[in-house]
């Protein structure tokens, strides 16, 4: 599926020319980032593509919902600890 909607995704991304792009999940980081990233080690930073755009992987909130109630608010919280960094990344305070 991202092999064949990857003229869409460029061209979507042609058209908006967002400075940023906020991945939700990892099929979408993996389509922005390459089939062998990581989210869970590397979600929550910013990585540049070649072409200058910036994005910031991140869990999909359904990951969220499907955790145990244990495991929940510290996910939780490191979500909205992602979310924080688009605040940030144009200089506004968090």
């Amino acid at each position: 599926e991202q092999a064949a909607c990857r003229p869409w995704l460029e061209a979507e991304l042609a058209a908006v020319r967002p400075r940023m792009v906020l991945c939700l999940g990892a099929t979408a980081a993996q389509a922005l980032l390459g089939r062998g990233f990581a989210l869970l080690s590397g979600r929550g930073r910013w990585y540049r593509l070649d072409d200058g755009l910036r994005v910031l992987p991140t869990v999909h909130p359904s990951w969220l919902l499907r955790l145990s109630d244990g495991e929940r608010p510290d996910a939780w919280r490191g979500f909205i600890a992602d979310l924080r960094l688009l605040r940030t990344a144009d200089g506004r305070s968090s």
